[in-house]
């Protein structure tokens, strides 16, 4: 029994021989470690645990929000495409989770798209935001693919804990201000055009093919 600190890239190496059991063997004086496993044997050295970061904690005002997994990955699904791979404006390369009486709204751009979903079954009375960075989002998206269940997110104006099942993903917010939704989402434009879906792609993909 004990703890030791490994390269993430090491087992990203043994999960591409699929779904098999493996053996450590840590050596306690130098901390290298056997793994062992049907496909083979691999040596790697590891480190001592206590040179793991901790996980910052939240600290002041801390936002709460209780929401079924199958809501977000459909939240971030149909928004994450809008936003930038630029760096140089870190807040539009994050989805910006809005959190008010209206509702639960997740929105992304690139200055050229804009994207939003609204669910208007979480709603709060302590109006607050926060920008979340793409990869987070993307990492979660895929972390609750095949995942049944309710995602906790926790925040502070800095941080962001995630929690789902025995799973838990900490992230720095994104710090600067995103565009006012409600300018870009003008209801009251006189015109509102309601195109089937498939034919629309089927429309798109002769354009571009």
């Amino acid at each position: 029994e004990g703890s030791f600190l490994l390269q993430g890239i090491y087992f990203s190496k043994l999960f591409k021989f699929g779904n098999q059991p493996l053996t450590f063997d840590v050596n306690e004086g130098n901390y290298s470690v056997e793994i062992k496993s049907p496909s083979g044997k691999y040596n790697y050295i590891g480190q001592y645990a206590s040179e793991f970061p901790n996980p910052k904690e939240l600290v002041g005002e801390v936002t709460e929000i209780t929401i079924p997994s199958q809501d977000v990955v459909a939240a971030i699904s149909m928004t994450m495409f809008a936003s930038s791979v630029e760096d140089a404006f870190p807040q539009y390369k994050s989805l910006c989770f809005d959190y008010n009486q209206e509702g639960l709204i997740v929105l992304a751009t690139d200055l050229k798209r804009l994207s939003s979903r609204k669910m208007t079954k979480y709603k709060t009375d302590n109006a607050t935001r926060f920008l979340c960075p793409s990869k987070t989002v993307g990492l979660l998206k895929n972390f609750l693919a095949k995942e049944n269940c309710d995602v906790e997110f926790k925040f502070d104006n800095s941080t962001v804990v995630i929690k789902y099942n025995n799973c838990t993903l900490t992230s720095r917010l994104v710090e600067g201000k995103f565009p006012n939704c409600k300018v870009l989402f003008d209801e009251e434009r006189p015109v509102s055009v309601f195109v089937n879906i498939e034919t629309l792609r089927i429309a798109v993909s002769r354009l571009v093919t």
